[in-house]
């Protein structure tokens, strides 16, 4: 069964449905990748508060992932961050975001694992 078109600006299931080719058991998989693997780049970022070159790594590659399933909001406050200098309040700020960001792409994301093919 298709994922429905629960497009947002957070989380865009219709673009991971075509991604996916409509295969529940492949976009699952994908999801359960990126949910680990956000989580992982988002405590290299918060590792990262000092070094500039880790912190554009890291966030470089938490927007690649967001932006592969789909999770625009998280994608977009990645982007932004991959760009900021090393001011700890903006960074702080930006951290902060993520995590609201990825809390709520989470549970869309379980949500969709969750139903039923």
């Amino acid at each position: 069964m298709a994922v429905t078109a629960r497009e947002s600006a957070e989380f865009d299931a219709a673009f991971l449905d075509a991604y996916t080719g409509g295969d529940p058991e492949m976009r699952d998989e994908i999801l359960k990748i990126f949910l680990d693997q956000s989580r992982l780049l988002l405590a290299r970022l918060e590792d990262a508060m000092d070094e500039a070159k880790a912190w554009r790594d890291a966030a470089h590659s938490l927007k690649g992932c967001a932006r592969s399933v789909g999770a625009n909001t998280l994608a977009d406050i990645a982007a932004r961050a991959e760009g900021e200098g090393p001011s700890h309040p903006v960074r702080l700020r930006t951290l902060d975001e993520m995590r609201v960001a990825l809390l709520s792409t989470h549970a869309k994301v379980e949500d969709l694992i969750d139903r039923e093919p």
